[in-house]
């Protein structure tokens, strides 16, 4: 082959079927090397995941490396180890064996089971049929991968193979890894054999990134394997709210933007205001709305595979069909043993914060406790129960039907939250606000409207304003049952110019589809004094 051609021409004329890269394995001559790659090839599995997968405790260290892939902390390495392609995963088996020592015990532990398992045999066999017909041949495992986590595979290779004088293995150093992946395999193998027995060898390896060193070799063979499995690390582990964060919404931040700030902050403000321990409030709300979305998630998983199962054009990510296979929400019991585990430090914090007592002192009290959150524990779970079910009813629908359950489903996420904690009438006034805004922002879009043009944070606070003066009007004089004729008439005012800013979004955002909302709307019982906002005449009046 000519020493100028290009990488991609050379990895097109390198592609070969398995039995193909055997047969010139088994056919390599007397003087030349055999360079053989590790992961997916010689090894049907990819080294570096499955040592992570050994990381114990499995959640924990799921969450580790999740934690590390989110950080990203290799872009802050100089040129050009700052490469994902480079570090990545260097940093990610180092980090987890510093964090998580006991790692390599597991994993010498298991590297027997896992060689046996998913070694190349045709492969082995062949590399072994040249070793026997020629002592002297010089085979060489070529590996991006790591030494101290290749090396206990490799052990359990054929004795006469492993044992042969000019068996070689190439891979990647502990703390120089990522120096070592970016120079390459091409550079690490010529560093260990030499240009000319490069030049000379058969090379096999499935990774198309391998192009240089195909490039370089007298007998380059491209082939994939159709044993070898593809797998991430810690694959069936469940990690909360990692499928609405990667596979729902991978594009946005689903946790920063629908958890945090779209719910978690709107309770903050509903309920730990109201506390004699807001802080404390506020993180045991944290703990139970994660508790909550780790149910509510397996109800988007479910959606996604109603939605391309049965409908003609369903709204998918760009990561469905790769998280399809690893995350399965639907048939295990681990997001409602995350959400029951979750919500327990939750509980406690939260029946601590409401304790009229200073906090040193009302910690004291926590023996006491114990009844008060076994039964808050109930009706959370109680709460939890509800969402799932509904959720499922709403995935059974049509698009047209999940119209009315989803006011139902957004009741739950908010209001469900009032059966441990306590908020007044005007935390109510906002959750409900919230409720509506909602929605109206589904029902846009689910009508065919611009629902990311509807201001929906806005458009509650609007709302929330409208409820609160309506409310204030309302209270009646401490020692009159009865509204006062002028308060009266001001309280049906504004709760009319709260119904018509409802109805004015509606009419400027989904201009062409308002028979659908007077269809929503004209089920609704009538209004003091007999005035109904959402009839057809109040309505034309507003414009």
């Amino acid at each position: 082959m000519e020493k100028n051609i290009s990488s991609h021409d050379a990895t097109f004329k390198s592609a070969k079927t398995p039995a193909q890269a055997v047969q010139a394995v088994k056919s390599a001559g007397v003087d030349t090397p055999i360079i053989l790659d590790f992961d997916e090839t010689l090894f049907l599995r990819n080294s570096t995941s499955a040592y992570l997968d050994s990381v114990y405790p499995r959640p924990l260290g799921a969450a580790f490396i999740e934690a590390i892939k989110a950080i990203k902390p290799w872009r802050w390495f100089p040129q050009p180890l700052k490469e994902e392609a480079t570090s990545r995963d260097w940093l990610l088996v180092v980090a987890t064996t510093i964090v998580f020592p006991w790692t390599l015990l597991v994993w010498r532990s298991r590297a027997k089971k896992l060689a046996k398992t998913y070694y190349n045999r045709s492969l082995v066999r062949a590399a072994l049929q040249t070793v026997e017909r020629n002592p002297q041949a010089q085979v060489v495992i070529a590996t991006l991968g790591f030494d101290w986590i290749v090396a206990p595979l490799v052990q359990y290779l054929p004795a006469a193979l492993i044992q042969a004088p000019n068996f070689q293995m190439v891979a990647c150093r502990f703390w120089q890894g990522a120096s070592d992946r970016a120079k390459g395999k091409l550079a690490m193998v010529t560093e260990s054999i030499g240009a000319s027995a490069v030049a000379a060898a058969v090379a096999v390896t499935d990774a198309v990134k391998d192009a240089p060193l195909l490039a370089a070799v007298a007998t380059p063979c491209l082939s994939i394997w159709p044993d070898a499995l593809y797998t991430l690390p810690m694959a069936d582990v469940y990690v909360p709210l990692f499928y609405s964060e990667k596979v729902k919404n991978p594009t946005t931040s689903h946790i920063v933007r629908r958890v945090l700030l779209g719910h978690w902050s709107f309770l903050v403000i509903a309920f730990s205001f109201l506390s004699p321990h807001p802080i404390l409030n506020a993180v045991s709300l944290l703990l139970l709305t994660i508790s909550y979305w780790c149910v509510y998630e397996i109800g988007y998983q479910e959606n996604d595979l109603v939605g391309e199962k049965y409908e003609s054009n369903p709204i998918l990510s760009k990561t469905y069909a790769r998280y399809k296979s690893r995350v399965n929400l639907t048939n295990t019991p681990a997001p409602w043993y995350a959400a029951i585990a979750i919500a327990l430090p939750g509980l406690f914090l939260l029946d601590i914060g409401k304790s009229e007592l200073p906090l040193f002192k009302a910690m004291a009290l926590t023996s006491e406790l114990g009844p008060t959150i076994l039964f808050e524990g109930f009706l959370w779970l109680s709460l939890l129960i509800a969402v799932r079910l509904t959720f499922w009813v709403y995935n059974q629908f049509n698009e047209e039907a999940r119209i009315w359950i989803y006011p139902i489903l957004q009741i739950q996420t908010l209001f469900g939250f009032t059966l441990i904690a306590g908020t007044n009438i005007v935390g109510s006034m906002l959750l409900m606000s919230l409720v509506i805004c909602r929605w109206l922002h589904y029902s846009i879009y689910r009508c065919g409207g611009d629902r990311w043009s509807f201001p929906i944070n806005l458009s509650c606070l609007t709302f929330a304003s409208c409820h609160q003066i309506e409310g204030s009007l309302s209270i009646p004089p401490r020692n009159s049952d009865l509204l006062r004729p002028r308060k009266r008439s001001q309280c049906i005012l504004l709760s009319g110019l709260t119904q018509r800013c409802f109805r004015a979004c509606n009419q400027i955002l989904v201009a062409d589809h308002l028979d659908i909302f007077w269809e929503l709307t004209h089920q609704c019982q009538p209004f003091a004094h007999g005035y109904n906002p959402f009839e057809r005449s109040h309505i034309q009046r507003i414009f």
